[in-house]
This record gives structure tokens, sequence and C-alpha cells, in this order.
């Protein structure tokens, strides 16, 4: 047999043709290899599709793509699609007004790079959080990639394989790369400066290590704390004379170091890109705020939160601080300090707080820094208000066996530690313990930790393809060490070492769902989503408030106070509570027990516009006009926001000047003119008659109103709204005034003030259908909060209004149906 016979024979295709030919009688070897050529044609064109460097990386990046799209269209229509909270709403809020041109005028509290990554996606979709859900599926699956890619760097094809696989179908990267939250994004930035960082060590080329600087400081810009990883990639440069090795890669590198000016040009060229991405962010700020903040002022405050008396590993509210309001505690701050405080100032601040709690609590800091290793290295997805674990009730794809970090972790861990002594593998290693001990400096959230998950993924399928391979080859001594360390491991993850009670977390979610119905104006269901919340958590305050309100509002007053109470023992210093029981009182027939807790909400929050407001409405309401008066105009001058104001405005109009008033006979011929004249076609001189009725009658709001119509329709916006303002601050309960008000901030652009004029028509007037319609108008088409829209429209219906077919669709999509016609 020829030589290049037996090389076929060895392949395993020619033989058995020609065996195939005999067994059919033809007597040629060559009629079998002509039947078997076409065979081995597509094979051999098959592997060598497979052998393309696209190939793979394009197999992980389709699987992982399908699983993130399957998972957001799965739950589009589940109750938590739509609602944003804490972090969500705040990002959302400021995308929006990026996306709207508008700029903030202070120093970086939280992290700007979501914000303007959303506003970006705003201004390419509109504010579409599907559009955002799905973009965000593309940047994780990229990431599935780099996760392939960075394993073929430093483990080997068959590792890299293994680790895309993993990474595509990892569940809390699903998860989270479907919430409106900065978490793909960072892992997408750091996976990607890694992988740079290895490619310019591996070629030398100044270009790379500039790019894998600029892309870590963009990581910065997303969570300030990755910096920390700065140094360590320094050492790791210096550790085996980096930049390689244009010559092969690290490993095979001979002992010598090259020339000293090589690994400083490198380390400097690393430190460009940093500062090409992270110093514009530091001179806008310093521009912009006076200021000296590095990238964000909130550090001081997240140090706090991680390592003081109140701290439990995990994220715990300061007592005080209103995160709506107040989110840096700038006002605490500047109360202790006594004097008005720049952002690095009230950062200062909370980082000295938290130093003294250090300084003379050493062993309790201690023990509280090993709490915060365990939660950071338990399989316990620890959330802070998304709850994977109870997002597996809307979506079958999760319920699934995914990959987790109780099983990635332990083999994680192990292949690190058994690939450390390679140096392009320990890259990814110390990036991981950098990036772990960066969060348990500060405080504990599972999905602050995605970020290192690659690497664990990375170490997990070393491991896995090592021990496979030394089962296969029978290679049985080193497998029982590698099975102990990781079983070690395992149990210390597993296991609850703190008592976590993990199933009182869905008491959030619970108290998240009575938000969201009650925002649709479903107030049994949101009754009993609080109800539950409550039985899982019977401490939370605040669900008892929320539950409160709705029995209020549902003719249950007995209920609602003792709800409201509940919240205030919970919480003395709860003013919504406190305020609500005073009102819940007050309603019910109790005035002096109604004064009673209003007057102490006054004490214990003095500057509260809300507690203000409805204190001076209760003196109002038993005659006690003058108390009412001074209160309510202290309720005016606390109310920055301008919430209260028509309120206020109202009952101080009614203590000036009691009892209905009439217009002068003179100045109503005058608008019954001004009427004719419009319906005649004679704007301009309809004009001059109002005119002329506002100087007969300057304490009436009417005459103002009927000219700031008129301008509108003459296409004179930003005169009519001029002169709206000038009749509320005449007549502040002017039937119809702030409807109109809210149509005309409508037309400019200013739909967050004509919202705020809708509801202040409806404190004024609760049965206006009309002013339901427009806001829920307005929630929808304007501002995409479409629960919001739905409960306004709810209550339209409720009150008689006509179904609208656009806004019908949007119960249909928040999952409320047959609900139009009634």
């Amino acid at each position: 047999m020829s030589a290049k016979r037996k090389r076929g024979s060895r392949t395993g295709r020619d033989a058995p043709s020609v065996e195939r030919a005999k067994r059919n009688g033809s007597g040629r070897a060559d009629g079998g290899s002509k039947r078997a050529a076409p065979r081995d044609g597509r094979h051999a064109w098959a592997a060598g599709i497979a052998r393309r460097a696209w190939f793979w990386p394009a197999i992980v990046f389709a699987v992982a793509l399908v699983l993130r799209l399957a998972y957001v269209f799965e739950v589009r229509f589940t109750p938590f699609f739509q609602t944003l909270g804490l972090d969500a709403k705040f990002y959302d809020q400021w995308a929006r007004e990026i996306a709207a041109g508008a700029r903030r005028g202070d120093a970086f509290f939280m992290s700007p790079l979501y914000p303007y990554f959303l506003a970006g996606v705003y201004r390419l979709f509109g504010r579409d959080l599907l559009a955002v859900r799905v973009v965000q599926a593309f940047v994780g699956s990229f990431s599935a990639v780099l996760i392939y890619l960075l394993g073929r760097e430093t483990f080997g094809r068959t590792v890299a394989l293994v680790s895309g696989f993993v990474a595509a179908s990892y569940g809390a990267f699903i998860f989270y790369d479907g919430s409106i939250l900065m978490t793909p994004l960072l892992v997408f930035l750091n996976l990607a400066a890694v992988l740079l960082l290895l490619r310019a060590d591996a070629t030398g080329r100044a270009e790379l290590f500039v790019a894998a600087g600029a892309v870590l400081g963009l990581a910065a810009i997303g969570r300030a704390a990755v910096l920390a990883f700065v140094p360590v990639a320094l050492g790791w440069m210096v550790w085996a004379g980096s930049p390689a090795s244009a010559r092969g890669r690290a490993e095979d590198l001979p002992v010598g170091r090259p020339r000293l000016s090589g690994r400083l040009l490198a380390m400097l060229f690393f430190m460009l890109g940093i500062v090409l991405t992270v110093a514009p962010v530091t001179v806008r700020n310093r521009v912009v705020a006076g200021d000296f903040v590095l990238i964000t002022s909130n550090g001081g405050l997240n140090f706090y939160i991680g390592n003081s008396e109140i701290s439990t590993g995990g994220y715990v509210k300061p007592d005080g601080l209103d995160i709506v309001t107040d989110p840096d505690g700038a006002s605490i701050a500047e109360a202790a300090l006594g004097r008005s405080l720049r952002p690095s100032e009230v950062s200062a601040y909370w980082f000295s707080r938290a130093r003294d709690y250090i300084k003379k609590n050493p062993s309790q800091w201690g023990r509280l820094l090993l709490r915060k290793l365990s939660f950071v290295m338990s399989a316990y997805e620890l959330p802070q208000l998304e709850n994977y674990y109870f997002q597996k009730r809307y979506s079958r794809l999760l319920s699934f066996p995914l990959p987790s970090f109780g099983v990635v972790a332990p083999l994680g861990v192990v292949g690190l530690a058994l690939s450390f002594r390679r140096r392009r593998a320990a890259l990814v290693g110390l990036f991981a313990a950098t990036y772990l001990l960066s969060i348990v400096t500060f405080f504990v959230v599972a999905r602050y930790r995605l970020p290192v998950v690659p690497a664990f993924i990375l170490g997990a399928s070393y491991v896995a393809v090592d021990v496979w391979e030394r089962v296969r080859r029978r290679e049985w001594r080193g497998l029982i060490p590698r099975a102990v360390a990781v079983g070690a491991v395992a149990v210390l993850v597993n296991a609850n070492l703190y008592g976590v009670d993990r199933g009182k977390a869905f008491a959030q979610a619970h108290f998240r769902l009575g938000i969201i119905y009650g925002d649709r104006g479903e107030k049994d269901r949101a009754i009993a989503e609080y109800t539950r919340s409550i039985e899982i958590d019977p401490d939370y305050p605040k669900s008892y408030l929320n539950l409160g309100a709705l029995l209020a509002e549902s003719g249950r007053p007995e209920e609602a106070v003792d709800a409201f109470r509940r919240a205030v023992d919970l919480d003395p210093g709860y003013t919504a509570a406190r305020v609500n029981l005073g009102m819940a009182l007050a309603e019910a027939g109790d005035e002096d027990a109604a004064l009673a807790e209003l007057e102490e909400a006054v004490e214990r929050d003095p500057s509260s516009a809300m507690a203000l407001t409805q204190y001076g409405i209760e003196l109002y309401r038993v005659g006690r006009l003058e108390e009412a008066r001074a209160t309510l105009e202290r309720a005016a001058e606390n109310d920055d926001g301008g919430e209260y104001g028509p309120e206020v405005a109202f009952y101080l109009s009614r203590i000036d000047r009691p009892g209905p008033r009439q217009l002068p006979e003179e100045t109503g011929r005058a608008l019954a003119e001004a009427d004719s004249l419009v319906e005649d076609g004679r704007p301009s001189e309809a004009a001059e008659v109002l005119e002329r009725a506002i100087e007969l009658a300057p304490d009436s709001g009417e005459p103002l109103m009927r000219l700031a119509l008129l301008k509108r329709d003459l296409g004179l916006l930003r005169e009519a709204v001029d002169l709206m303002e000038q009749a509320l601050r005449v007549d502040p309960a002017l039937p119809h005034g702030h409807f109109n008000m809210g149509v005309l901030l409508n037309q400019i652009g200013d739909h967050d003030g004509a919202i705020r004029e809708y509801e202040a028509e409806l404190r004024l007037a609760p049965e206006a259908a009309a002013a339901h319609l427009n806001l829920a108008l307005t929630y929808q088409f304007h501002l995409g909060e479409k629960n919001l829209a739905a409960r306004h429209y709810m209550e339209y219906l409720r009150l008689g209004g006509r179904p609208v077919p656009a806004l019908e669709k949007t119960l249909e999509e928040v999952g409320v149906r047959g609900r139009g016609g009634n």
C-alpha cells in the first residue's frame, strides 16, 4: 500500500469508501471514492468554515443574542418592564434631560456614563425602554464574544469556547442585560480594557496601550472604583518586562527583561489613555461647579453606607436622607457643620463620619469587612431593588438551570489560582481580586460584582477543561487536590454564613408591585400586594404608608388610620406617614387628634413643605386663621419645588378674601362683548376689550385667563403663558385656571410643568375628567410613563369620559384589559 493510501487510511475517510465499494460488488475502488467525494467536499467546506477566525465568536454572539432577546420579549408586558425605580428612574430622568438638550449646573453626583448612553438611544429611537433593552442585548452579546476572545488570549481555544457559551447563557447576565441599569455597559468596557491591555502587551503597540487606558477610563466614568485596578495593571506591566513582545507570547520570552525605557513608555501610554477620558469629566465638574470632583461626588456617602454604625454589608439608606430631593445628603452635612458646602466637602463629611466609626470600632469594622467579603462571594444574588429570583415568576427562561455564581465561582477561584503563574492569565485574576476588594470597600449589591464574573467564568472553564483532559488521559493523580479545593470553595460560596433571610427580599418586590398597580388605578390588586409585602416584612413602614393611602381612597378610613399609625410606630420621624395620619384623622372627624399629629410632624421636620401645608389647611378648617396664615406662609418659603404652591395660594386667598367673588357688572358686560367680537372674527378688538376688563377687575383672574386663551389662538404662546401666570397669582383658585395653564405649558414643551398644573387642577376640582385625560396623554406621549398614563385614563373613564383608542392600547400594554367604554 502506498504512503498516500496510508495517510488516507488514517483519516478514516478513504478506506471506508473502498470497503463500501467492494461490498456493493462494483469491483472498483474509485467508484466508492466518487460516491464519497461530495460528502468529503461538504465536510471539507464545513471544516474550513469552522476554522475561520470569525466562526466561533459569531456562534457565541448568536446564542447570547437569541437568549437575551428571548428574555426581553418574554417579559415585555410584565409589571416591572415599564416601571423604573431608584437608580433606573434617576438614570432615565437624567437621560431625558440630556436628550432634550438640558445641561446640569452641578458636579456629577452619580456616574454620567449610563445617562449619556441612554440619551443616545433616546435620540435614535425615542424614549422606548424596549429599544434600550434590545440595544443592551447586543452589548451583552458582544461581551460574551469578548470573554471568548479573552479566553483564547489566556488559555487557548477550547477554554475560550467553553467560556463563551457559559457567558452567553449565564442567568444573571441575561437578567441584568434586560434591566435599565449600567451593568451591561460596565461588563463590556472592563472586558474590552483587559483584552486591549493583553493585546498591547503582546505587540508592544503604543496605540493599543492608549486604547486600553482610554477604555478603562471610560469604565471608571461608569464606576470610579475601577481606578483601583490602575496601579495593579502598572505593576503587572513591569512584572515580566512588558511590552513584550513583538516577538511572541509573554510566556515564551527569555528571562531577561527589555529596557526600562520601553516599560516606562508603555505605562505612560496606558496612563495617557486614562487621562484622555477622565480629565474632561474632571474639568467639566471644575468649570460648572467650581469644585474639584474627579468623576462623581458620591464616594463619601457610599463609603459611609458601607462602613458605619448603620452598615449591614448591603445598601442601607442613612436616617434622614431623602434620595429624591437630597440624594447626596448635602442638607444633613450642612446642618451638621452649620454652613453651605461644595459637593467635595459633602463627600468629605460622610468620609469623616465613616472614618470616625472605624477608629472607634476597629473590631466591629473588621467583622463587617468579613461579612461583606462573604456577601460578595455568596451564591445569592443580593438585590438592591431588582430581584433576580422574583423575576423568575415572569420568565420561563430564567427558571431553567442556567449557569450561576454558585457553580461558576468555586471552579473559577480554583482555576484563577492554578493559572496565576501564567503571566497573561494572571492579569485576569488580578483584575477580579482588585474589583472585588473595591466593592467590599463600600457596600455589596450583586449587580456590582457582574464585571468580575467573566474572570470566574474563564477560571471555571480552565479547570473544567483541565479535569476533562486528565480524565481522558487517565491521569488521576492531580484530580483529588483540585476536587478538594473546588469543594471547599463551593461550601463557602453556597453557605448562608450570616443567616440572610432571602425570602424577605421578596417584600420589596411586592411593595413595587403595589406601587405599579396603584399607579394604574387597580386599587384592590395594589392593596393585596402591600398586604403581602407586610406579611413578609412587617417592619417596613413604607408598605403601611402606601397601604393606608389606598385604604383612605377606597373609603376605609378606620383601616387607613391603623396603617398610618403602624408606619409612625415603626419610624416616629417618618414625616409623610405622620402627615397622612393627621389627614386621615381629620377626614374621620377627629380634629383634635389630627391637629396634634400634624403639629408633631412640623415640630419633627420644621422645613417640610408637605407638613406645613397640611397643618396650615387644618388650622384654617378649625377657624384659627392667623395661625393658618403664618403656617402657610412658612410652607411657601420652604416649597422649593413648587409642589404645594397652588394649595397654599388657594387657602391664603380664602383667608384674605373669604367667600365667593362676583365680577362687577361692567366687567361681565366687557367679557360678553369680547366673546362676541371673537365670534365675529375680530380678535384684535376683542383683545382691547379684555384689557379694559382687566383694568375694571384687577383682583379677578377671569379676564386675564380669557386674554391668555385669545393670545394662544393667535399663536402668541409665550404671551399667553405670562398672562396665565398673572391670572393664577391674582386668583389661585380660578376655575379651570390650572387646567388651561397645563395646556399652554404642554404646547411650549414644558411637560413636567403641565403635569404639575393638571394635578393642581385636580386638587381643586377632583372630578375634572378633562384634567385626568390630559395627564394620561402627557404621560403617554411626552414622558413615556405608561403606567401613570393608564392610571389617569382609567380615572377619566370612571368619570364618564369616552374611550380614546390610543390610550386603550396603553391599557393593554400595561396589562389592564376591558376597561374602555365603562
